[in-house]
C-alpha cells in the first residue's frame, strides 16, 4: 500500500508539473521566430505554477488514497488540456513563420558559400529546425574529415553561430556536418550543392534572449570556441 501511495503521489506532482497557467510580460514578437519564444517561456511558467498548486493540494495524510486518486485524475485532465493548448499555439504560430528565410553572414576562407538559410519547423520539445543550403566554392579550403571505416562518406564541418541584432552569440553549434555523396576527394567539385539541417532549442532559460534572434553566422572551424 505504501508503494502504491507513493507512486500516486509522485504522479500527481508530475501531472500538475506538465500543466499550464499565467502569462509573462516583456516579450515582443521576433522577426524570425514570431511568438515562439513567448509560447515556450509561458509554458515553463505555467508548469511552475501548477507544480506549486499540486503540492499545496496534496493532503497532509499521505494515506488518503481517495483524495490522491481524485487529484491525479484532475491533474491528468489538465495536463492533456495544457498540452493540446500548447500544440495549438505552436501550430498557429508556425503558419506565420515556417519557411522563413533567415539573414546570414560568413567568414572568409570557408571553401563554400551559403545560398539559403531557412527556418522550417518547431517541435514540442523546443527544437528549432533550420535548413542550410551551401555551394562549394574552393575544395582546397574545405575542412574535410574522412572516415576511418570503409563505406562511410566524407564530410566537412559547418560550424554556425546564432546571433542577436547586436551580433552577440546566442548559441553555437559544435559539430554540423554536410555529408558528401562520395568517399573520393577527387570527385568533390566546385559548384556542388548540399543541404543540411541544423537546430537549436528554445527553453525557459534562453527564450528571452531569442526574442532578439536576428541572423546565422558561418564561422571557420578553428575559430569556434569548441
Amino acid at each position: 500500500m505504501k508503494v502504491i501511495r507513493n507512486l500516486v503521489l509522485m504522479a500527481v506532482v508530475a501531472a500538475f508539473t506538465a500543466c499550464g497557467g499565467g502569462s509573462p510580460k516583456g516579450f515582443s514578437k521576433n522577426d524570425i521566430l514570431g511568438n515562439l519564444p513567448l509560447i515556450v517561456y509561458k509554458k515553463a511558467q505555467q508548469d511552475s505554477i501548477f507544480k506549486a498548486q499540486s503540492q499545496a493540494q496534496i493532503p497532509k495524510d499521505k494515506n488518503d488514497m481517495a483524495t490522491l486518486e481524485r487529484l491525479l485524475k484532475k491533474a491528468w485532465k489538465q495536463m492533456e488540456e495544457a498540452k493540446s493548448q500548447y500544440r495549438a499555439e505552436i501550430e498557429a504560430e508556425l503558419k506565420n513563420v515556417s519557411d522563413k528565410e533567415i539573414p546570414f553572414s560568413m567568414e572568409e576562407g570557408l571553401g563554400f558559400e551559403a545560398t539559403s538559410v531557412k527556418f522550417v519547423d518547431f517541435k514540442d520539445d523546443g527544437e528549432v529546425k533550420i535548413l542550410l543550403k551551401v555551394r562549394i566554392t574552393d575544395v582546397s579550403k574545405l575542412n574535410l574529415t574522412y572516415p576511418l571505416q570503409r563505406g562511410q562518406r566524407a564530410q566537412f564541418h559547418i560550424p554556425v553561430q546564432f546571433l542577436n541584432s547586436a551580433d552577440k552569440v546566442l548559441d553555437e553549434q559544435k559539430f554540423q556536418y554536410v555529408y558528401l555523396d562520395t568517399k573520393n576527394s577527387d570527385d568533390i567539385k566546385n559548384g556542388d550543392e548540399y543541404r543540411q539541417m541544423t537546430n537549436f532549442y528554445l527553453i525557459a532559460g534562453n527564450a528571452r534572449d531569442y526574442v532578439d534572434f536576428a541572423k546565422v553566422k558561418f564561422v571557420i572551424p578553428q575559430k569556434s570556441k569548441y
